[in-house]
């Protein structure tokens, strides 16, 4: 069974609501459970509600978003670059589908690190830059290695359900379409992309 462009458009794992989601999802889950295991600080000596406002607004929300939106666009690119497909309707398929994305989720950090790092380094220290701080606190640590890939970890996990979830939607709709009914034991081949 082939796909449409359009089904192709519409099941690619970055879309900006549910980069949103995944956003406020994982900042939920970081401060509900004390996940800092990064050495970065912040003085909130003197600290408004507006300054805390605006310090949750860019600093956490907006460059985690950003965080977020790279992850899911490399896993767009991963997915085509690697014509990763499978067989949708079948338990094992989830762990064979993450186990082909687990290479994506321990180097993205290397590539995603610099961006949202530099970004909030730049917010948090913009009055007095001190580059040996950025590079020992903000760039390339292991605490911080250690967060970001357990954090791209569970959301590249959360969006492959997603993913998977859509691309059985189409198949099972496609299939009503054609008067055909699939069997529990009938795979149908269809892109994750």
């Amino acid at each position: 069974m082939t796909t449409s462009k359009q089904e192709l458009h519409t099941s690619r794992f970055f879309e900006w609501k549910f980069a949103l989601a995944i956003t406020f999802g994982a900042l939920c889950i970081y401060y509900l459970l004390g996940f800092s295991f990064t050495s970065q600080s912040f003085d909130f000596t003197g600290v408004t509600f507006w300054d805390m406002t605006y310090m949750l607004l860019i600093d956490q929300l907006l460059i985690e978003y950003t965080f977020v939106s790279m992850l899911l666009y490399l896993m767009d690119r991963y997915t085509h670059l690697l014509k990763i497909t499978d067989h949708v309707y079948q338990a094992s398929t989830l762990i064979r589908i993450i186990t082909k994305y687990i290479p994506l989720f321990f180097g993205a950090f290397f590539l995603i690190n610099p961006v949202t790092q530099t970004l909030r380094y730049i917010f948090r220290n913009a009055d007095q830059l001190d580059w040996s701080i950025y590079i020992s606190e903000y760039l390339f640590n292991i605490p911080l290695y250690v967060t970001y890939t357990f954090f791209s970890f569970l959301i590249g996990v959360v969006a492959i359900m997603k993913k998977m979830s859509h691309v059985e939607e189409v198949g099972v709709a496609q299939n009503v379409s054609n008067n055909r009914i699939v069997g529990e034991h009938e795979a149908v081949l269809k892109p994750i992309l």
